[in-house]
């Protein structure tokens, strides 16, 4: 593999059949970090857009959002579809949308990086495992002692 196609998959992950990501029911975890890893989300009204426009974002393009982490330069959120649903037009409308008011509240652009990881849970795995996942990040990070005291983050539940 050539240095730039290297370069190229670090910068853009790997992605699965968009069919995957219209599945009913399939749990699939994201991160979307800031551009240059800037430390803005967890300031004034920031994260309560954020957290705002992932869930306009989700039931738009008929996802439901399971549990997310507001980080100060990323943000972790399991989602699933409901119904008719597109995981993938999901986290587009959220990092467009919520990139354009972040702008209009005059924190630089681009707000986010170019791409995003995603892992789709498998069938062996413990949802509930990669929900304590993203709520532990603030702990991990020493920003919190314990899950309950970081602001910025939800368990909002399993549809259905």
């Amino acid at each position: 593999m050539s240095d730039n196609a290297s370069s190229a998959s670090r910068r853009h992950p790997w992605r699965l059949p968009a069919c995957d990501y219209r599945d009913p029911g399939r749990l699939v975890s994201y991160c979307v970090t800031t551009h240059r890893r800037r430390p803005f989300l967890t300031r004034g009204a920031v994260p309560g857009n954020v957290r705002d426009l992932l869930l306009h974002n989700a039931e738009q393009h008929g996802c439901a959002i399971v549990a997310y982490c507001i980080m100060p330069d990323h943000v972790h959120y399991l989602a699933c579809i409901v119904g008719q649903g597109d995981l993938v037009a999901l986290i587009e409308g959220f990092k467009r949308d919520s990139g354009y008011a972040l702008g209009r509240l005059g924190l630089p652009t681009p707000v986010w990086q170019r791409s995003y990881w995603d892992r789709h849970v498998r069938d062996r795995e413990s949802p509930e495992d990669v929900v304590e996942y993203i709520l532990m990040n603030p702990v991990e990070a020493e920003l919190c002692e314990r899950i309950e005291d970081w602001p910025h983050s939800e368990f909002i539940g399993y549809p259905g």
